[in-house]
């Protein structure tokens, strides 16, 4: 544990896993009585591990404990964001998978028409062929 990079690395795989239990947990997902999530735009419970880890390295942490509390703030925020891109590309995947290039912002255009210019330049090139 002495190279800094495998540190950080065990460390953010930590905070995966810290993330995978923390989204699972009861007391880090509270719920109304209706059911309906008590935390604010869908936040799960692994952005609370992360923001507790940061937090952590922040106020009460020193030295490498603090550096170690970032790497597991960021492993922690890592399935979040994860889940955050799936759920933003779900729509135009779905139209994208039924032939939809439109979704993308692609137009299919069909290529112009030769124009004049064009087939003036093929002639004089085919002249030029035949001459040599």
């Amino acid at each position: 544990m002495a190279n800094p990079a495998i540190r950080y690395s065990t460390m953010a795989g930590l905070g995966v896993a810290l993330s995978k239990w923390a989204d699972q947990a009861e007391f880090l997902n509270p719920t109304k009585d209706d059911g309906s999530a008590l935390l604010p735009f869908g936040i799960k419970g692994g952005v609370l591990a992360a923001l507790i880890a940061f937090g952590a390295s922040k106020f009460v942490l020193k030295g490498k404990n603090k550096q170690n509390a970032v790497a597991v703030g960021v492993g922690a925020l890592i399935p979040q964001a994860i889940n955050v891109a799936t759920k933003a590309m779900e729509p135009a995947n779905k139209q994208i998978a039924n032939g939809n290039t439109a979704a993308m912002g692609y137009k299919m255009r069909s290529l112009p028409a030769p124009s004049q210019s064009a087939r003036s330049f093929v002639n004089a090139a085919r002249a030029l062929d035949n001459v040599a």
